[in-house]
């Protein structure tokens, strides 16, 4: 499945495993500088924290969009809960 912000786009499913797991696909073209790399990852997983994934185990991958960079850390951090939102949805089906 997957889940579309201007940001970036997170595809997902039910893992095999037990855990829920996060990646990342971040690319020097969407995003050139280092800083600006890191900030993504460092917002999605506080986001991810903050929502625990506890009844689900989900595999998750969120691939970042040049429009990340443009965005402040509250609507970034909301399009992310919003992600959250969606994919415990779908879990629940």
């Amino acid at each position: 499945m997957r889940f579309r912000t201007p940001a970036f786009l997170a595809l997902y499913r039910k893992s095999e495993t037990e855990d829920t797991r996060i990646g990342f696909a971040i690319s020097k073209k969407k995003l050139p500088l280092a800083k600006d790399r890191n900030h993504f990852r460092r917002i999605a997983r506080e986001s991810f924290r903050y929502h625990l994934f506890n009844q689900f185990a989900v595999d998750i991958v969120i691939i970042a969009y040049a429009d990340a960079q443009n965005l402040d850390n509250t609507t970034l951090f909301n399009a992310f809960e919003k992600t959250w939102l969606k994919i415990d949805q779908y879990c629940k089906k």
